[in-house]
């Protein structure tokens, strides 16, 4: 049987937290042809890329963010082992699964960790946090999860972050499952990292991971300086894994949010999120959400990464 008389696979509706169904237009775009990731078509995708994940990180021109091929996890790895200095710490806010994956990673790269057990869907014991920020100097930085996938919890980061930075400390943030969806903002609530992945609410493929911060962040820790600043890559990277945006039809007005993903409604912060409806034929349950990828494209401007 060839590819022509072969029957097409039956769509299928994914019910797992994440990878998200992927859009047609998604599918579309990585359909292209084939793209080198040494020529300069690639560094300009990647510069509108890492544009386009800054402004979802609600970021502006002290921000910038960095692709990396890899799962969520490995860019919330990637975040603490690079932020946190030799002979510095981590104190970790656990109330899910996520939030104990960040004392995993900590241990696996010989950080000294302060676990905050809270129990699973448990809201933030914000004087639990000041307490142990205070009691322990060499805690130098804050692991917390803003959307625990394992039990629906949304955290309240702007109050984490609130609180670290009165004691000098610097916060890693987990939004793998909210950015695109939920409201966070590097500039408004001062988050100074976040960990974010392509394949869950920005509906991208799996297989890329992004960490964004301020630039003075990254320069501070600057490996490779010349990539970071020509959007060029140390090693092979999937440049099919990086749609190009131009070649997928913009999508209707109707399907597109009328205001951008930094004022959409958050769950309360400290309460598990409303349970999803199941998804109709012609969407998904968060079907009002699904473009914070294309609204931002609208509103791209300013300079490049």
């Amino acid at each position: 049987m060839n590819d022509s008389t072969a029957p097409r696979p039956e769509r299928l509706v994914l019910m797992n937290p994440g990878p998200v169904i992927t859009d047609d237009r998604v599918r579309a775009a990585l359909a292209g042809p084939d793209m080198c990731h040494r020529e300069p078509e690639f560094s300009d995708l990647l510069t509108r890329v890492r544009h386009k994940t800054t402004l979802a990180a609600g970021g502006d021109g002290r921000h910038t963010s960095v692709v990396l091929t890899g799962s969520g996890t490995a860019a919330v790895e990637a975040a603490v082992s690079s932020a946190v200095p030799h002979g510095g710490g981590l104190l970790v806010i656990d109330n899910g699964h996520y939030g104990e994956r960040f004392r995993h990673i900590a241990d696996a790269h010989g950080i000294r960790a302060h676990r905050l057990e809270l129990g699973w869907a448990t809201p933030v014991d914000l004087d639990a946090v000041d307490r142990a920020l205070a009691a322990d100097p060499g805690l130098t930085h804050v692991g917390v999860v803003h959307h625990e996938t394992s039990s629906g919890m949304l955290n309240d980061v702007a109050a984490v972050t609130r609180i670290a930075h009165a004691h000098g400390r610097e916060v890693v943030v987990d939004a793998v499952s909210s950015i695109g969806a939920e409201r966070i903002s590097l500039a408004a609530d001062g988050v100074d990292w976040l960990a974010g992945s392509a394949n869950k609410c920005l509906e991208g493929a799996p297989g890329l991971g992004f960490v964004s911060a301020a630039r003075t962040s990254f320069e501070a820790l600057a490996g490779h300086p010349a990539a970071a600043t020509t959007s060029t890559c140390t090693g092979t990277t999937p440049p099919r894994r990086r749609p190009r945006p131009p070649r997928s039809p913009r999508p209707s007005p109707a399907s597109t949010p009328s205001t951008p993903p930094s004022t959409w409604p958050s769950q309360k912060a400290g309460r598990p999120a409303t349970p999803a409806t199941p998804p109709s034929p012609g969407g998904c349950a968060t079907a009002w959400r699904r473009s914070a990828w294309r609204s931002c494209s609208r509103r791209s401007s300013g300079p490049p990464p």
